[in-house]
């Protein structure tokens, strides 16, 4: 039932944002380094053998669900190699959006990743790799104690930088937001909107929190911020902070001069950056 209400919040807030809000009007364009799959087939050595593997994913026939059926791996032979545990669900990702990686300069081992939707334009990425037998996510912690320890947030569609960003040999991820510097205010039209779509599909619940949202939304975005910052270190994506994110950040901002820094947010919009992911996270 919880799901099926978020699926109404999101739904009713592409809805109300695309009718107040003009396309793009604050957009920072990063975008990642995008490696389209073959044939529909995620093609990459996951295991580091110097062949290319591939990885088929079977989306279900109930147009209802919303989890993936099955994902299975492959050697170049077709032999499988690898697949999803049948105890870990997966939602249907976006179209389009696996994406391979190298890991490590000196190993061939590859990873992939897909994002998945989870607001009008935030998205969550999840990478996997082959760990014996078994398709697993690569999280940012060593022990992840459930899915939310492996989702990587974005706080717009293709905002996650995934590359070398020092040039040490190792992947770095980062997870961008928007600054929102400040309130704006919403005309009694816009207001009455969000009320009559919420209390349609009978969540009103959620109409002061998607208020707050969309008087933010109005107030621009600003500019973009490296939420957080992570390294593979040869199991996980280890965070980085204090003198890591610091160094990391440097090179960063030298491809991405726009970018500033977590901490040169204010408080206000630090606060308002972790209440906008808390209310999108799959946690609540």
């Amino acid at each position: 039932m919880k799901k099926i209400i978020k699926i109404s919040v999101v739904s009713i807030l592409v809805l109300v944002f695309s009718l107040i809000f003009f396309k793009d009007r604050f957009s920072n364009k990063i975008k990642p380094v995008v490696m389209e799959t073959n044939r529909g087939n995620i093609q990459l050595d996951l295991d580091g053998d110097g062949n290319k593997d591939y990885v088929v994913v079977k989306n279900p026939e109930d147009i209802n669900s919303r989890v993936i059926e099955k994902m299975i791996a492959y050697d170049s032979s077709d032999k499988e190699i690898g697949k999803l545990p049948f105890d870990m669900p997966i939602n249907i990702p976006m179209d389009k959006s696996f994406k391979t990686y190298l890991v490590k300069s000196d190993d061939k081992i590859e990873l992939f990743s897909m994002d998945f939707t989870v607001g009008p334009h935030q998205m969550e990425t999840m990478f996997f790799g082959l760990t014996r037998d078994l398709l697993l996510p690569v999280c940012f912690v060593g022990q992840p104690t459930g899915p939310y320890d492996c989702l990587f947030y974005s706080g717009n569609i293709g905002g996650l930088i995934v590359e070398d960003v020092d040039n040490n040999g190792s992947l770095d991820v980062i997870e961008t937001v928007d600054e929102y510097p400040t309130d704006g205010k919403l005309s009694s039209i816009e207001e009455e909107a969000i009320d009559n779509e919420f209390k349609e599909q009978d969540v009103t619940e959620f109409s002061q929190d998607a208020k707050r949202i969309a008087i933010r939304e109005k107030g621009g975005r600003g500019r973009p911020v490296a939420w957080a910052v992570y390294s593979y270190n040869g199991a996980f994506f280890e965070p980085q902070i204090d003198n890591s994110y610091e160094t990391i950040f440097t090179s960063l901002n030298k491809k991405y001069p726009q970018l500033i820094k977590k901490s040169q947010l204010s408080k206000d919009s630090l606060e308002y950056n972790e209440f906008t992911r808390n209310f999108w996270s799959k946690k609540n």
